[in-house]
């Protein structure tokens, strides 16, 4: 479970680059509470906006996980795999936009 933690803080960090790139290039943030988290803080509210989640979910992961009973462990896993999965496929599209930005 650890792995799928950090797996997915590096997957907010590759997101957090690709999103500076393209706003950076000129793009703009289609996720409205991002958007405004970015037009209040610049690029760092993007960081500021996924934090807090990340830390709850390390939070669980190190600290309560042992807790949970097994069952209920495959449900969560599951979830955060399905995430990472989103994660993974949002990430691939915000390079391929990247490139396409990069190439005009």
């Amino acid at each position: 479970m650890k792995i799928i933690f950090w797996c997915l803080a590096t997957l907010s960090l590759i997101d957090f680059w690709l999103t500076s790139l393209i706003l950076d290039l000129g793009g703009e943030e289609v996720n409205p509470l991002i958007a405004r988290s970015i037009e209040s803080f610049g690029n760092l509210g993007i960081i500021y906006f996924k934090i807090p989640s990340l830390l709850a979910l390390g939070v669980i992961v190190y600290f309560f996980w042992h807790q949970i009973r097994p069952n209920y462990q495959v449900i969560y896993q599951n979830i955060i795999l399905i995430t990472a999965f989103g994660y993974v496929a949002m990430n691939l599209y915000s390079l391929g936009l990247f490139i396409s930005i990069a190439n005009k």
